[in-house]
Parts: structure tokens; C-alpha cells; sequence
């Protein structure tokens, strides 16, 4: 089981003063295709909270990260977990387990 997309859906608050990171991501296996349930977890930039999911009946599942000043330009996202609650799936730690999300353009 792999992670076959990791995208970047940030999106700015209305006044543009802060705005929200949140990753989509998608989970496959190699043999039987999409994988519904699939817990997947990782950490926005330095924070030590952990944010999840549970991929839904496509694969996909959406983490939001924390608000962010304007500030700032990016934010890392690494997944470190993914599994099934039965087993634990290796991470290869490919270009497919981390990427790094940007300020969108500002809201008008």
C-alpha cells in the first residue's frame, strides 16, 4: 500500500490576514487498486501535534493542518504513519510522503 498523490488544497480566510493548510491525499495498492479506510497521519512543519485521516471509498482523505499568518509562505507535510488498524504499512519515504504546501493567492 502506497501513497499515490499528495496535493495542496490550502486555501486563504476571507480578509487574507491568515490561512489554513490542508492536504488531499490518495492511497493504492499496488495489486487491488484504491484502499477505503486507510489510516493516514503526519505532521505540519516543527509542530508536534499529529493530524489524520481515514481515506474514504475513493482512496482520498483531506488533512487540515494549522492556521498560518500571512506571513508566512510555506508549510512542510510529512506522512509518518499509514495502516489499516491491522497492519502497518513501510513508508518509503519517496517524494510521495512529503511535500511542501503555499500560501495561495489572496482572496479580493
Amino acid at each position: 500500500t502506497t501513497i499515490k498523490k499528495l496535493m495542496d488544497k490550502s486555501k486563504h480566510k476571507k480578509k487574507g490576514k491568515t490561512w489554513f493548510s490542508k492536504v488531499k491525499i490518495v492511497v493504492k495498492h499496488k495489486n487491488r487498486g484504491i484502499m477505503k479506510g486507510i489510516f493516514v497521519a503526519g505532521v505540519f512543519g516543527n509542530l508536534e501535534k499529529l493530524f489524520s485521516c481515514r481515506t474514504n471509498s475513493k482512496g482520498i482523505c483531506n488533512i487540515k493542518g494549522p492556521k498560518l499568518k500571512s506571513a508566512q509562505n510555506e508549510i512542510n507535510f510529512v506522512v509518518t504513519q499509514l495502516g489499516d488498524g491491522e497492519s502497518t504499512y513501510n513508508l518509503d519515504y519517496s517524494d510521495m510522503t512529503h511535500i511542501t504546501l503555499n500560501k495561495p493567492p489572496s482572496k479580493k
